[in-house]
């Protein structure tokens, strides 16, 4: 019966991945495994000959290198206002643009659900970037000291009293349109078919954990700075690698 059953599954091909017994289709453990192999190995179909597959590597890169490269780089990168906080606003205006896109491209193809999942996720990038601009007080300094530009305070702002609630709103909306649209469905089916970057996603999280233990370290400052711009290039990898969600058709 189970050679009747293997002599089946072994004609299958599960986005370009065969499995090595039988069990690694049956079991919870198995499914689990092969998922990993497909985000480890990036043999998943649609997505094999495309360049981004390649991008974790480097991202796994920087993190190894990310202490040695902080340690060789000026203070003045890590300065508020300095390189290393533009890049980080670089990338993630790369991560907007990436789901801008992707929205965009569902809209043209009359996908709802997939045009309100990727149009719902520019919210948190605007959110991050102007946490990176410190709210646009990099626009306004006012002076200049050793620890760099010195920035207008935030009572100071016209608009610094409405930035708090405005955060606080944005996020009540996110999370209601989350649930309201039930657009946790497709993260969780591309989980459970092994088509979710997950290698990407675990990498993203070290980054982040990298960034809020950085200040423990020697040159804590750069590299806290470096690895969040990590941390942003992760979030862009994993957009860019969940390119199957622009393209499912999934009823709202």
């Amino acid at each position: 019966m189970r050679e009747e059953r293997w002599g089946h599954l072994r004609n299958r091909k599960v986005l370009g991945y065969q499995p090595a017994s039988w069990i690694e289709y049956t079991s919870p453990f198995g499914r689990f495994a092969i998922g990993l192999r497909r985000s480890v190995s990036s043999v998943d179909g649609n997505q094999l000959h495309h360049p981004d597959r390649h991008l974790k590597w480097l991202l796994l890169a920087g993190l190894l290198s990310a202490y040695g490269v902080a340690s060789v780089l000026p203070p003045s990168c890590s300065l508020e206002n300095g390189p290393l906080e533009w890049a980080g606003v670089g990338i993630l205006a790369f991560g907007f643009a990436v789901c801008a896109g992707r929205a965009r491209k569902a809209s043209a193809l009359r996908e709802q659900f997939s045009t309100r999942f990727w149009s719902w996720t520019l919210m948190p990038w605007l959110v991050m970037i102007g946490r990176e601009l410190s709210w646009g007080r990099v626009l306004f300094p006012v002076g200049h000291d050793k620890n760099g530009p010195i920035l207008i305070p935030m009572d100071e702002l016209r608009y610094g009293g409405l930035i708090h609630a405005t955060v606080v709103l944005l996020v009540v909306l996110w999370i209601g349109a989350v649930c309201r649209y039930r657009l946790y469905r497709l993260p969780i089916s591309l989980i459970k078919s092994g088509q979710f970057p997950m290698l990407e996603s675990a990498l993203t999280v070290v980054a982040f954990l990298y960034t809020a233990f950085a200040e423990r370290l020697a040159n804590g400052q750069t590299v806290e700075e470096l690895t969040e711009c990590l941390a942003y290039f992760g979030l862009v990898v994993i957009a860019l690698r969940m390119r199957p969600v622009a393209r499912c058709r999934t009823s709202a």
